[in-house]
Formats: C-alpha cells, sequence, structure tokens
C-alpha cells in the first residue's frame, strides 16, 4: 500500500498541526514509526520497498486516504517527477507561511532547540537561504509541471489557524473524509 496524499510543505507552516490531525482520523493512515519519512527527497535510493513499509499491508483497504508529510518535498528539485512516477494519483496538500514569519519560527526553532544565540539579522546574515525559501513560486511551478492544479490543496498558515474547522472541512472534503 502506497499513499494517495502527501503534505509537501512547508517546514514551519503548520505541518505538524495537520499531521497530528490527520493521525487522529479514523479514516486517514500517518505512519507512526516517523513523521516525516522524507523519501522522495533524504531516502530515495532506498527504494520503494523501504518506503513502502511505513504504510499498511494488509489493511490499507480499511482507510480513505493515506499520507505522509514531509515539509521539505517543496523544496527538493526531483520530488515532482519523483513523486508523480511513484503515486501518479497523489493528491498534494501544501501548507505556506508569510515567509518572513516563517523565517522567523525557523530562527526562534534554532534559539529554543539547537541554542543558536544570534540575533535574528544575524541569523539571516547567516542563512541566506531562510528568506529565500519563501520564494514559493519558483518551487511550486516545478508541481505544476506535473500535477494538475486540482491536485494540490495550498492551505495558508494564518487562514489555518484563524478558522481550524473551515480548514478540517477543505482538507476533508479534498482527501474525501469526513471533517470529524
Amino acid at each position: 500500500t502506497l499513499p494517495t496524499f502527501l503534505g509537501i510543505g512547508v517546514p514551519r507552516g503548520g505541518t505538524t498541526w495537520l499531521h497530528e490531525w490527520l493521525a487522529g482520523h479514523p479514516d486517514v493512515y500517518m505512519p507512526t514509526r516517523r513523521k516525516e519519512v522524507r523519501f522522495f527527497d533524504r531516502h530515495y535510493d532506498r527504494g520503494l520497498g523501504w518506503y513502502e513499509k511505513y504504510f499498511p499491508a494488509e489493511d490499507g483497504e480499511s482507510y480513505r486516504a493515506i499520507g505522509e508529510i514531509s515539509p521539505q518535498y517543496l523544496y527538493g528539485e526531483e520530488c515532482p517527477r519523483r513523486i508523480v512516477t511513484a503515486l501518479p494519483e497523489a493528491k498534494l496538500i501544501l501548507m505556506l507561511r508569510h515567509p518572513v514569519d516563517r523565517a522567523y519560527s525557523n530562527y526562534g526553532f534554532l534559539v529554543q532547540r539547537k541554542n543558536y544565540r544570534g540575533s535574528f539579522a544575524e541569523f539571516l546574515a547567516s542563512r541566506p537561504h531562510a528568506l529565500e525559501k519563501g520564494f514559493y513560486g519558483r518551487y511550486v511551478q516545478r508541481y505544476l509541471e506535473y500535477f494538475d492544479r486540482d491536485r494540490i490543496l495550498p492551505l495558508l498558515f494564518e487562514e489555518t489557524f484563524a478558522d481550524l474547522r473551515t480548514t478540517e472541512r477543505r482538507v476533508g472534503e479534498f482527501l474525501n473524509v469526513a471533517a470529524e
């Protein structure tokens, strides 16, 4: 059994909330051993058999949707082609966040979890890619070369958390599962 959907981005964009909501849904299967499988960007050389081990073998039919969320997929140059080759019918959920807010959240993560002691300005100076990763259009364009627009559900962090129930309904409709 392979995924019917993937969460493809972005880090610090609300994908943890999305993963937790979907993992708690009775009609959705999400991997339990690893939150971010990262097959299509980091572990592709291990083969599809390795990837399949993260998903239900026999009882996949008991789920209406099977997926995983690896936010770094948005940035991987080879990811769109690899995904469409392995999962030609997959739907994609793309969570986006205001680029500066996302970069600041990344900075906060480093301060809190990695003991980073520089200022936000120093963070940006030492990591110019932190803001560059917020130019989402160039990354989304790669996906649009392989996937029809109706197979990609874009969600904005700010809208998601302003109205979780509406977001849950939108995701449920997209994946053909009840909003719960």
